[in-house]
């Protein structure tokens, strides 16, 4: 064999090699993005928002997961074996998964979406949690987010009651102290002012409650999937 076509063999294999080993990589992200999780009714999908003034509010005040800015919540729940999220926004609503995904994405255009899932020992009150998120869809959001108020829900409360009435009434996520100031000082955000002012009632500085960054730290719970990059994560994908 002449030195011409062993050097073009030689080029032609490492050619091949590479196109190989480029749609093998494909073939891994794209597994570890669609195939590597399957969704699983009471999982609980934390997201990052689009930026506005309210969601950068929210995840100022609190850093999620490994430091994820978060700033919405929603448990999923299947329909004639379709997932949906149900979550609480304008109101409690259900919302195809796929369009909940869709909703916000990084740059590689990937969800910005934590689930997490709670874990072994209170896996079993998954199906009355799921009933009662169920149960609660058409409900109206909960504007002054008092927790208390069982008859509206923000988004993160409508985790807590759902799983707190699977539980006999006992709370699985921990209220704590909200707040509605910038980290550091005693200044209330502009837009909260602006917001209870609407509502006419005071702003609800130091009242329990419970905000989705929180809740993804939440020691009930085990991360089990993350679909792209969020703020402030560290070890993002």
């Amino acid at each position: 064999m002449s030195y011409r076509k062993l050097l073009l063999k030689i080029i032609f294999g490492v050619f091949l090699l590479n196109n190989v080993f480029v749609a093998f990589a494909a073939h891994i992200e794209k597994s570890s993005l669609f195939h590597s999780y399957t969704p699983e009714n009471g999982d609980i999908f934390f997201q990052e928002g689009k930026k506005n003034p309210f969601t950068e509010a929210v995840q100022s005040v609190t850093s999620g997961y490994k430091g994820a800015k978060l700033s919405h919540v929603g448990i999923l729940a299947f329909y004639s074996r379709t997932p949906y999220i149900i979550e609480a926004k304008d109101k409690v609503r259900k919302t195809p998964l796929k369009k909940f995904l869709e909703r916000s994405k990084d740059d590689r255009n990937r969800p910005r979406v934590i689930v997490g899932r709670v874990k072994t020992q209170y896996i079993k009150l998954v199906p009355k949690a799921v009933k009662t998120a169920k149960s609660l869809v058409g409900l109206p959001y909960n504007d002054t987010f008092n927790i208390k108020d069982n008859k509206a829900f923000y988004c993160s409360q409508l985790v807590y009651y759902c799983f707190k009435k699977a539980n006999m009434g006992k709370m699985l996520f921990k209220l704590h102290p909200m707040t509605f100031r910038k980290p550091g000082t005693k200044q209330i955000f502009k837009i909260w002012k602006e917001y209870f002012k609407k509502l006419k009632t005071s702003v609800p500085e130091g009242a329990p409650g419970l905000n989705p960054g929180g809740m993804s730290k939440s020691k009930v719970l085990n991360i089990v999937y993350i679909y792209g990059n969020i703020t402030g994560m560290k070890n993002e994908k």
